[in-house]
């Protein structure tokens, strides 16, 4: 009977976990899945949108979401059951009956881990098919409700360098004047237009009396030639832009990615971000573990101030987390830090600490 106890308090600690689990899960799958949905509205600017459309991607969106929240849900359920166990004097009797303090927290470590392998696998199975489909649901939803206005000096980039510049803009009649225009070329080189004066209307520029300069692989002026008009398709520009960014990191599982940065750097190319991105594959859904590490022996040292002590811990180990998780994601991308450190640091800072407390909590 004695040795059967243990495992009847893992059940119950199991059991602890699972109501705040679910509610937090359900909480904080609105705000991820709220900030997409913010984020879509605003690329849109202001526009009406399809609300079939919307449903559908944040529907698609929802794997990801999981992915963030599980870590999060995890903690808030750990601490605050632990939490109640303390305040209620639970673990003082567990204690009475001969199971240890780190015996207690073993169940809690154990669902970190499987909370852990849980998120690795929706975001290595769910996650690239269903971001793949969200983006594109995006994507049309942007491109058919695109408007482009251009301003003074403001600068339109498409695919591969081209590159659209008016100095100065008529929004009134649409006229537009001094435009240049900068068009990939083969040569390595783009052509330059170069535009007195232009028309802008329903996303197409119209130029008049366009001077053309094409350029040799040597950078010297090869021809140039004149026509009597031009017009840029900015809307195909964008369609083509889209079309040739669909590979996004978050859009391939781990073992696409690893293949991708082999690739890259085989060819010499730069992949310190992807890397980063491959790193973060395990990274994020291991945080899971990480918060239950220290979260759940940190409550049970301060847990006697009730179950508000919990959700202080939870929510400071969450903004400290995220904090150093978006410095390594932009010390990575401009190269400043390895990958592997930017991506697994927080989870050290983490896991760490927590060992220690496991450790001497006896």
């Amino acid at each position: 009977m004695r040795r059967l106890l243990p495992l009847r308090l893992d059940g119950y600690c199991v059991r602890e976990m699972v109501g705040p689990f679910c509610t937090w899960m359900i909480a904080l799958l609105v705000v991820v899945e709220g900030n997409f949905l913010f984020l879509v509205l605003k690329q849109a600017k202001g526009g009406s949108l399809p609300l079939t459309q919307l449903v559908l991607f944040l529907a698609f969106r929802m794997p990801f979401s999981m992915v963030l929240s599980i870590p999060m849900a995890y903690l808030f359920a750990s601490c605050l059951a632990v939490a109640r166990l303390v305040q209620d004097g639970e673990v003082t009797s567990m204690r009475g009956a001969g199971v240890s303090s780190r015996r207690v927290l073993v169940p809690f470590l154990a669902m970190g881990l499987v909370g852990a392998g849980g998120a690795f696998g929706v975001n290595e199975y769910l996650v690239p098919w269903a971001n793949h489909v969200s983006q594109e649901s995006a994507r049309q939803l942007l491109l058919e409700k695109a408007q482009f206005l251009p301003s003074a000096n403001m600068f339109v980039e498409g695919p591969e360098g081209f590159i659209f510049y008016a100095p100065t803009v008529d929004m009134a009649t649409g006229e537009l004047s001094d435009v240049m225009v900068f068009r990939p070329s083969p040569s390595g080189f783009p052509d330059l237009w170069v535009a007195e004066k232009g028309r802008f209307e329903e996303n197409r520029v119209t130029l008049e009396d366009v001077r053309i300069h094409q350029f040799g692989p040597d950078g010297k002026v090869r021809r140039c030639g004149t026509a009597a008009e031009q017009v840029i398709d900015l809307r195909e520009m964008l369609e083509v832009w889209y079309r040739d960014n669909r590979e996004r990191p978050d859009e391939l599982s781990f073992r696409e990615l690893l293949a991708k940065v082999r690739e890259f750097a085989t060819a010499g190319q730069p992949v310190s971000y992807l890397s980063y991105e491959l790193h973060s594959k395990v990274a994020v859904p291991f945080a899971t573990f990480a918060f239950v590490l220290l979260g759940a022996p940190l409550t049970m040292r301060f847990g006697r101030r009730g179950t508000f002590a919990g959700m202080v811990i939870a929510i400071a180990m969450i903004f400290l987390y995220y904090c150093f998780m978006a410095w390594g994601r932009m010390l990575a991308s401009s190269g400043s830090v390895a990958p592997f450190w930017a991506a697994w640091t927080q989870n050290l800072v983490v896991v760490i600490p927590g060992l220690a407390l496991v450790w001497r909590a006896g």
